[in-house]
C-alpha cells in the first residue's frame, strides 16, 4: 500500500494524472506510458541516489537503462490519479537494480511495479562507467528495505 513505502526507502518520484489519450480502446493506461512515468522519475531517482545530473550531464555522464520486467497489477483507467515511487533493490560497482511501484492515489492501491537494470555511461566513449568506493557506499546505505 501507499501508506507503508515510504518506509522501505521507496522516495516519491512523480504524480500524474491519466489523460484519455494514454488509454486503449476499452479505457485502460497503455503500458509504454507507465514506462514513461518510471522513465520521467529517474532524474529524481538518481539525485536521491547521491548523483547530481547535472554535474554529470556536463561532465559528459548520463544513465541508461538496459532491461525493464513490468508487473500489472490492476487496470488503471482516464482521471486516475498516480503515485509513482522508486528505489534501489540493489547495486554492484557497475550494476544498479532500480524498482518502481505504481499506485492508485486515492485509494493508495498498488497498480503496478517494475525492476529496471540501470548503469551510468560514459557518453564520449559509449562505455559502462563503473561507481567509485565512495558512490558504492552511499549505494548500499541507499538500498530499500523491502520484507521478504
Amino acid at each position: 500500500m501507499l501508506a507503508d513505502a515510504a518506509r522501505t526507502g521507496l522516495v516519491e518520484v512523480g504524480r500524474t494524472v491519466i489523460t484519455p489519450a494514454e488509454c486503449d480502446e476499452r479505457g485502460e493506461f497503455l503500458p509504454h506510458h507507465q514506462f514513461g512515468r518510471y522513465s520521467d522519475g529517474a532524474p529524481l531517482l538518481w539525485n536521491h541516489l547521491g548523483f547530481d545530473r547535472t554535474a554529470m550531464q556536463e561532465r559528459g555522464e548520463g544513465s541508461i537503462v538496459v532491461e525493464m520486467l513490468n508487473h500489472y497489477r490492476r487496470p488503471l483507467h482516464a482521471g486516475d490519479l498516480l503515485v509513482v515511487m522508486s528505489g534501489l533493490a540493489s547495486s554492484t560497482d557497475k550494476v544498479l537494480t532500480f524498482t518502481h511501484f505504481l499506485f492508485e492515489a486515492e485509494t493508495g492501491t498498488l497498480a503496478a511495479c517494475a525492476e529496471a537494470i540501470g548503469m551510468k555511461l560514459d557518453q564520449k566513449v559509449r562505455k559502462i562507467m563503473t561507481f567509485t568506493k565512495e558512490d558504492q557506499a552511499r549505494l548500499v546505505e541507499r538500498t530499500l528495505r523491502l520484507a521478504a
